[in-house]
Protein backbone atom coordinates (compact mmCIF):
# COMPACT_ATOMS: atom_id res chain seq x y z
CA UNK A 1 0.00 0.00 0.00
CA UNK A 2 1.44 3.34 -0.99
CA UNK A 3 1.32 6.40 1.20
CA UNK A 4 -0.38 9.52 -0.13
CA UNK A 5 2.12 12.03 -1.45
CA UNK A 6 2.78 14.88 0.97
CA UNK A 7 2.27 18.18 -0.78
CA UNK A 8 4.26 21.19 0.30
CA UNK A 9 2.13 24.26 1.00
CA UNK A 10 2.39 26.82 -1.78
CA UNK A 11 3.81 29.86 -0.01
CA UNK A 12 6.13 32.71 -0.87
CA UNK A 13 8.50 33.69 1.93
CA UNK A 14 10.95 36.58 1.73
CA UNK A 15 13.11 37.95 4.52
CA UNK A 16 15.41 40.91 5.07
CA UNK A 17 17.08 42.62 8.01
CA UNK A 18 16.47 46.35 8.36
CA UNK A 19 18.80 48.47 10.47
CA UNK A 20 16.02 50.13 12.45
CA UNK A 21 13.73 49.26 15.33
CA UNK A 22 10.46 47.39 14.76
CA UNK A 23 8.64 50.60 15.70
CA UNK A 24 10.41 52.52 12.89
CA UNK A 25 9.58 49.78 10.37
CA UNK A 26 5.99 49.69 11.62
CA UNK A 27 5.64 53.41 10.88
CA UNK A 28 5.32 52.45 7.19
CA UNK A 29 2.37 50.11 7.94
CA UNK A 30 0.59 52.59 10.20
CA UNK A 31 -0.43 55.14 7.55
CA UNK A 32 -2.07 55.33 4.14
CA UNK A 33 0.90 57.41 2.97
CA UNK A 34 3.43 54.79 4.07
CA UNK A 35 1.65 51.91 2.34
CA UNK A 36 1.04 54.03 -0.78
CA UNK A 37 4.74 54.83 -0.99
CA UNK A 38 5.85 51.26 -0.24
CA UNK A 39 3.41 49.02 -2.17
CA UNK A 40 1.27 51.49 -4.07
CA UNK A 41 -1.78 50.71 -1.92
CA UNK A 42 -4.69 53.10 -2.28
CA UNK A 43 -7.41 53.53 0.29
CA UNK A 44 -5.39 51.59 2.87
CA UNK A 45 -6.98 51.72 6.31
CA UNK A 46 -4.54 50.75 9.10
CA UNK A 47 -6.94 48.76 11.29
CA UNK A 48 -8.56 45.33 11.42
CA UNK A 49 -11.26 45.30 8.76
CA UNK A 50 -9.60 48.15 6.86
CA UNK A 51 -9.47 47.77 3.09
CA UNK A 52 -6.97 48.57 0.34
CA UNK A 53 -6.66 48.44 -3.46
CA UNK A 54 -3.68 48.27 -5.78
CA UNK A 55 -3.47 48.69 -9.55
CA UNK A 56 -0.44 47.16 -11.27
CA UNK A 57 0.49 47.22 -14.95
CA UNK A 58 3.33 44.78 -15.51
CA UNK A 59 2.98 41.82 -17.88
CA UNK A 60 -0.75 42.61 -17.88
CA UNK A 61 -3.17 44.83 -15.98
CA UNK A 62 -3.99 43.68 -12.45
CA UNK A 63 -6.05 44.89 -9.54
CA UNK A 64 -5.31 43.52 -6.08
CA UNK A 65 -7.57 44.17 -3.13
CA UNK A 66 -8.40 42.91 0.31
CA UNK A 67 -8.71 43.77 3.95
CA UNK A 68 -6.52 43.92 7.02
CA UNK A 69 -7.09 40.85 9.22
CA UNK A 70 -4.24 41.27 11.73
CA UNK A 71 -2.98 44.60 12.97
CA UNK A 72 -0.64 44.08 15.91
CA UNK A 73 1.83 47.00 16.21
CA UNK A 74 4.79 46.72 15.97
CA UNK A 75 4.95 42.96 15.35
CA UNK A 76 2.47 41.64 12.77
CA UNK A 77 0.36 42.87 9.87
CA UNK A 78 -1.74 40.54 7.72
CA UNK A 79 -4.10 41.30 4.88
CA UNK A 80 -6.12 39.26 2.43
CA UNK A 81 -5.04 39.41 -1.20
CA UNK A 82 -7.33 38.86 -4.17
CA UNK A 83 -6.12 39.22 -7.74
CA UNK A 84 -8.23 40.37 -10.65
CA UNK A 85 -6.39 40.33 -13.97
CA UNK A 86 -8.04 42.45 -16.65
CA UNK A 87 -10.04 40.24 -19.02
CA UNK A 88 -10.30 37.37 -16.52
CA UNK A 89 -12.48 36.55 -13.53
CA UNK A 90 -11.14 37.61 -10.12
CA UNK A 91 -9.81 34.86 -7.91
CA UNK A 92 -12.74 33.04 -6.27
CA UNK A 93 -11.00 33.16 -2.88
CA UNK A 94 -8.26 35.27 -1.36
CA UNK A 95 -4.72 34.45 -0.29
CA UNK A 96 -3.02 35.96 2.75
CA UNK A 97 0.00 38.25 3.07
CA UNK A 98 1.55 38.27 6.55
CA UNK A 99 4.38 40.57 7.57
CA UNK A 100 6.24 39.71 10.75
CA UNK A 101 8.70 42.04 12.49
CA UNK A 102 11.20 40.43 14.87
CA UNK A 103 13.76 42.47 16.83
CA UNK A 104 17.40 41.57 16.13
CA UNK A 105 20.70 42.71 17.59
CA UNK A 106 21.08 45.25 14.76
CA UNK A 107 17.45 46.16 14.04
CA UNK A 108 14.50 44.17 12.70
CA UNK A 109 14.06 40.93 10.78
CA UNK A 110 11.16 41.42 8.34
CA UNK A 111 9.45 38.28 7.04
CA UNK A 112 6.88 38.54 4.27
CA UNK A 113 4.84 35.36 3.91
CA UNK A 114 2.25 35.06 1.14
CA UNK A 115 0.19 31.91 1.72
CA UNK A 116 -3.01 30.24 0.58
CA UNK A 117 -2.19 29.52 -3.06
CA UNK A 118 -3.00 25.84 -2.44
CA UNK A 119 -6.61 26.88 -1.70
CA UNK A 120 -7.05 28.41 -5.16
CA UNK A 121 -8.65 26.22 -7.83
CA UNK A 122 -6.19 23.48 -8.90
CA UNK A 123 -6.03 24.75 -12.48
CA UNK A 124 -4.53 28.09 -11.36
CA UNK A 125 -2.89 27.48 -7.95
CA UNK A 126 0.60 26.41 -9.09
CA UNK A 127 0.80 29.05 -11.82
CA UNK A 128 -0.34 31.84 -9.49
CA UNK A 129 2.13 30.68 -6.84
CA UNK A 130 5.01 30.77 -9.35
CA UNK A 131 3.82 34.11 -10.69
CA UNK A 132 3.77 35.63 -7.22
CA UNK A 133 7.24 34.29 -6.36
CA UNK A 134 8.48 36.15 -9.44
CA UNK A 135 6.26 39.19 -8.79
CA UNK A 136 7.38 39.73 -5.18
CA UNK A 137 11.03 39.36 -6.19
CA UNK A 138 10.67 41.62 -9.23
CA UNK A 139 8.89 44.28 -7.17
CA UNK A 140 11.86 44.42 -4.78
CA UNK A 141 9.28 45.02 -2.05
CA UNK A 142 11.53 44.20 0.92
CA UNK A 143 14.55 45.98 -0.57
CA UNK A 144 12.40 49.07 -1.07
CA UNK A 145 11.05 48.84 2.49
CA UNK A 146 14.63 48.64 3.78
CA UNK A 147 15.67 51.67 1.72
CA UNK A 148 12.64 53.68 2.85
CA UNK A 149 13.12 52.97 6.55
CA UNK A 150 16.90 53.25 6.65
CA UNK A 151 16.98 56.56 4.75
CA UNK A 152 14.63 58.02 7.39
CA UNK A 153 16.60 56.52 10.27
Amino acid sequence: MTQPEQTKPLIVKLEIEILASPEKVWDVFSTQEGMQRWLGMRGYEPKIGGSYRMHVTHDGVFDFYGEVVTYNPPRELAFTWTEHEQGKDPWPIHTLVTILLTPTKNGTQVSLIHSGFDKLPPEISAGEHEGHIEGWKRSRALDELKEMVEEEN
